[in-house]
């Protein structure tokens, strides 16, 4: 087959989620023409907005930290407002009646969360020390601990109490990592803490979206690029991916296109079943097949209009319910609840009628006199994030194949799957065409 007429000045990139969007408004920005590919008809991969018996709602609840700092930017550039679409709440974790925890707002970071652990309710003193000692002790070791570690493991090194694990540090683990404590990366657990309360004391600030996923960032980047130099292929699956004499050969469903560089922003499975041509001798593909993946459950409740709680966010005790968002509070629609469960995969064979029976009456052990739910819906996301195991490796940013650069969630060494290692692998993608279009010699 002949070369195809080369895209010299354009890049393309393949997948329309958090991670591609990130890298096609970068290049974007940087005064680049981008062609953005996608298979569904819609922006947003896995944190979009779904219809659903007439109603608008998110494939599943997502909160942001203040630390996201790449997501945040991306949002202002692309003419978001954070104080219309974000609700910013300093940290605080509250299961009612059990345990409360909140930053201590007007100390600096470290010392805000300190200062909250001492004064947090629903604890003995000795188990507020023995938590602090516990931050204390990663502060001074860097937070680097033994890459094989699990986080359960850790704070067992560490004798974090059962109820500490179960109110304060699980949580955060399971929330931010989206993998069972006795699965997940001590490593990663401890860049997280890092990021969120070494730094600014607003960058362990909750963000919870005030709108849909859809119109947090998806939406504003395709408005953004379409004033720019950016021409949008959705319904357009991209099914190969390979290197030609002269640069790498695109086949979608509707023809073939050359560029000197694409960024491949689709999941590792994904990934390995479009890029052709590939030796492994580096072991590229065996990474990529070793990628295990969580669910993510999101229950909604729709009760009356008159039933909220008591704030936008609270911790369930479970068994099965971790957190609860009332939406009503967020801009939504009054009396409507979402319920996360993290790392689901322990709810397999429950049928959803029946896991929404189970959340509303723990939603009933909380809320007094709660009325009968209207409409239920339990949305499940069977592939949410990799699992963030210790030792998982990682491809970065470049592929075996020259001219193709990769961006997603997976490709970010030592940071769990979240929309901002989404958006940082887009950034780093872009910068990375960028840098390999202009040459040694630049542009």
């Amino acid at each position: 087959m002949e070369d195809l007429d080369i895209r010299v000045n354009r890049i393309a990139v393949v997948g329309a989620g958090w991670a591609g969007l990130a890298a096609a408004v970068e290049l974007a920005a940087a005064g680049w023409e981008v062609d953005l590919f996608d298979a569904a008809r819609h922006a947003g991969g896995r944190a979009r907005s779904v219809v659903i018996d007439g109603r608008k709602i998110d494939n599943g609840q997502h909160i942001l930290l203040g630390a996201y700092r790449e997501t945040l930017r991306l949002i202002r550039l692309t003419g978001g407002d954070e104080s219309r679409l974000l609700e910013r709440i300093p940290l605080e974790l509250v299961y009612p009646g059990l345990f409360a925890l909140r930053a201590v707002r007007w100390l600096p970071a470290p010392l805000h969360l300190l200062g909250g652990l001492l004064l947090a309710s629903g604890l003995a003193a000795s188990e507020k020390l023995s938590a602090v000692r516990f931050m204390v002790a990663l502060v001074w070791q860097g937070f680097k601990v033994c890459p094989d570690l699990t986080v359960t493991a850790l704070l067992g090194e560490h004798r974090q109490s059962e109820r500490v694990r179960r109110f304060l540090w699980e949580p955060l683990c399971v929330a931010a990592l989206n993998t069972d404590p006795a699965q997940a990366s001590a490593q990663v657990f401890a860049t997280v803490l890092a990021d969120a309360f070494m730094g600014k004391r607003s960058d362990s600030d909750l963000l919870i979206p005030k709108t849909h996923l859809d119109a947090l960032f998806p939406d504003l980047a395709c408005a953004y690029l379409k004033t720019r130099l950016a021409t949008l292929h959705f319904g357009t699956p991209v099914l190969g991916l390979g290197r030609t004499t002269h640069g790498v050969r695109l086949a979608t469903s509707a023809g073939e296109h050359e560029y000197q560089q694409v960024i491949c922003a689709l999941p590792p499975n994904r990934t390995r079943a479009i890029i052709q041509g590939i030796g492994d001798d580096d072991g590229f593909l065996n990474m990529l097949d070793a990628f295990d993946y969580e669910p993510i459950a999101t229950c909604y409740l729709q009760y009356p209009d008159h039933v909220a709680l008591e704030r936008p966010m609270i911790g369930l005790p479970g068994p099965i319910g971790q957190w609860a968002f009332d939406r009503g509070a967020l801009g939504g629609s009054r009396g409507l609840l979402a319920v996360v469960i993290s790392a689901a995969a322990h709810l397999r064979g429950i049928e959803a009628d029946q896991l929404a029976l189970l959340i509303d009456r723990e939603m009933r052990a909380l809320v007094p006199d709660l009325p009968s739910a209207d409409w239920h819906r339990v949305i499940t996301e069977k592939r949410a994030t990799f699992r963030c195991s210790p030792g998982r490796k990682r491809p970065g940013v470049h592929s075996p194949i020259v001219g193709i650069f990769l961006a997603g969630d997976h490709t970010v060494d030592g940071y769990p799957a979240t929309l901002e290692s989404a958006v940082r692998s887009g950034v780093n993608a872009a910068h990375a065409a960028i840098n390999a279009a202009r040459g040694p010699t630049g542009r």
